[in-house]
């Protein structure tokens, strides 16, 4: 196998594409594609970018809002506010 689809195959592993955007999972950071400039890195918070990164790997089906609580606060009860505020976020972004 070749450095390069070696490369590819790792890349695959720790991008999410959903064009124009990617999710770099080992970063934790989300990119935006530009076709004249270099791509845009979008700012997220830490559990912002759970929440999306969650979403993305769950594509295809409503995510249930207990569901989503329960995988990115894992044990800590918080008020379901604390999830459409990270969820406006990730739209804004």
């Amino acid at each position: 196998m070749s450095g390069r689809k070696a490369g590819d195959m790792e890349r695959g592993l720790t991008m999410k594409e959903f064009p124009p955007f990617r999710l770099d999972t080992v970063n934790q950071c989300l990119w935006r594609r530009r076709e004249t400039e270099y791509d845009e890195r979008i700012q997220l918070t830490p559990k912002a970018f759970a929440v999306l990164l969650y979403l993305v790997e769950h594509v295809g089906r409503l995510v249930p809002q207990g569901e989503l609580l329960n995988a990115v606060w894992l044990d800590v009860r918080v008020d379901p506010a604390v999830l459409k505020n990270q969820i406006l976020n990730i739209r804004n972004a």
